[in-house]
């Protein structure tokens, strides 16, 4: 499988970054680490040498000294757990145990950024999924007592445990480690970035990694930059400013200086130490492997169930800084052209349609006049940020699948390259011939490359559109008249600048 990097001008990284010294040892390192153990104690929490568990709890609230149970449901946005449960139910507090561990809790989306920590015996929590002192038969009878068939959400267990002297369960759900807690607990804040460097750091010593190894291996990478042709540049400018330029004069300006090219071959897999090493505290929201009945689910690695609605797009710091394709997975947003909270960062994706409609592409012309002159109508300087994504429902493959999958595809009429460039076009395009995709049934994505399924059986199943830029690149002998004068003046202005 290619192994090479088929990125260029084409595909928006233009000559101009800096390479810096190789270091085969460094490099050899990174590479090799491509599994992440769980830990000595997979099934419960860590218990520190006093005998107790660290909590952490998020909030709005920026001035807690404790955090108390009777304000059960006022955080987590959206949540059910505002629905009045009845005279029966124990109020409680939710915390996340072990953070920054491969089995401990990965922060939720919807949840206050403030963070709290506090600690509690372990002995004062119950292992609620296993019930080794059946508590639970005793519930059931209680439930049974208040003419329900037995305790199915759990509330009478509450009540049992509470009378047995315990001040809460835990528990592994789909985030990590989880407590309920009904007692009152003081709570320490703490500093969001200070957390997460400890947080940090505890995930690099679970993989063996080094704050200095990660320094070095990244000062030791090609360093990409993300750079607009200078032409076009000026053009986006004057399309910014002066509103003058035509759809049709962008388009001719873009298949004259920086075409839309394929890559054509998948790229170079990372492992997931070099995933680690060039998202840096990013990674903490979690590494995606995805879970086949050949690889099951390891609890270090964040897991996207099947059938999950998601949306997909490239990760271009850890690119642009240390030469990795890293694939980022968001959770949905209602906004088409935008991505909500991110879930976790994966080596590939494959995502389908379903009864909620097939995979979408996000569409944003305005972002995209923005980023191409790097900056907005008012004048205010715009990085690149991340807009283009495309949504569907999430499938768990194995990237050796998806990879082996997107070489044959490369090469199959039913499908089709496509990709996304913001410094030129605020839409995803199909790459032989720059027409926009809307839809499509099925995506596969492997760092920089996707494909998409356009035809099926020969019947066209992909929603796409014409575009000026596919309707000049499929003309002949066509008039660049607009392009050329622009090339002149813009050549005139550099040259005066020395």
């Amino acid at each position: 499988m290619p192994r090479q990097c088929g990125m260029g001008p084409g595909n928006g990284f233009l000559p101009g970054g800096t390479l810096a010294a190789t270091n085969k040892e460094l490099n050899d390192f990174f590479k090799n680490i491509d599994d992440i153990e769980q830990d000595d104690n997979p099934t419960g929490p860590d218990v520190d040498k006093d005998g107790n568990i660290t909590l952490t709890h998020f909030s709005e609230a920026d001035n807690l000294d404790v955090v108390d149970p009777e304000f059960y449901g006022q955080g987590l946005q959206g949540s059910n757990a505002r629905v009045n449960r009845g005279s029966n139910f124990v109020p409680f507090a939710s915390y996340g145990i072990d953070m920054g561990k491969p089995k401990g809790y990965k922060k939720e989306p919807g949840l206050g950024k403030e963070r709290y920590t506090t600690k509690i015996p372990a002995n004062k929590l119950y292992n609620v999924s296993a019930d080794s002192k059946n508590f639970r038969e005793k519930a059931n009878a209680r439930a049974a007592e208040a003419g329900e068939v037995q305790d199915y959400n759990g509330l009478f267990m509450a009540q049992v445990l509470k009378e047995a002297g315990y001040a809460g369960v835990w528990a592994d759900n789909s985030s990590g480690l989880q407590a309920s807690i009904w007692e009152v607990l003081p709570v320490t804040k703490q500093k969001t970035a200070e957390a997460s460097k400890e947080d940090f750091g505890r995930m690099r010593n679970t993989m063996g990694i080094s704050e200095e190894k990660i320094k070095d291996w990244t000062k030791a990478q090609e360093k990409n930059e993300f750079l607009q042709h200078p032409v076009l540049k000026k053009i986006a400018e004057q399309r910014i400013d002066e509103r003058n330029v035509s759809e049709e004069q962008w388009a001719e300006s873009v298949l004259t200086w920086n075409p839309i090219e394929p890559i054509g071959e998948v790229q170079k897999i990372p492992s997931y130490g070099e995933m680690l090493g060039a998202l840096g505290a990013k990674s903490l929201k979690g590494l995606i492997k995805p879970v086949t009945l050949q690889q099951p689910r390891n609890k270090a690695y964040q897991m996207v169930p099947n059938d999950k609605r998601v949306a997909s797009r490239l990760d271009i710091p850890a690119y642009t800084r240390a030469n990795t394709w890293v694939v980022t997975v968001h959770e949905p947003d209602p906004a088409p052209s935008k991505a909500g909270p991110v879930i976790g960062y994966a080596k590939s994706a494959v995502l389908i349609g379903d009864y909620r409609g097939p995979v979408t592409f996000s569409d944003s012309p305005t972002d995209s006049e923005q980023i191409s002159a790097g900056k907005n109508a008012k004048g205010k300087r715009i990085n690149k940020y991340p807009f283009a994504v495309f949504t569907g429902a999430w499938v768990n493959e194995s990237v050796e699948t998806t990879a082996e999958r997107v070489e044959q595809y490369l090469k199959d009429p039913e499908w089709a390259e496509v990709g996304m460039n913001p410094n030129k076009f605020g839409y995803f395009y199909i790459k032989s011939t720059g027409q926009k995709i809307l839809t499509s049934p099925e995506v596969l994505q492997v760092g920089p490359v996707m494909v998409a399924r356009i035809y099926e059986n020969g019947q066209q199943v992909a929603t796409i559109e014409d575009t000026a830029y596919s309707r000049l690149k499929g003309t002949t002998g066509i008039s660049r008249q607009f392009a050329q004068t622009a090339d002149r003046i813009v050549q005139e202005q550099l040259a005066s600048n020395f």
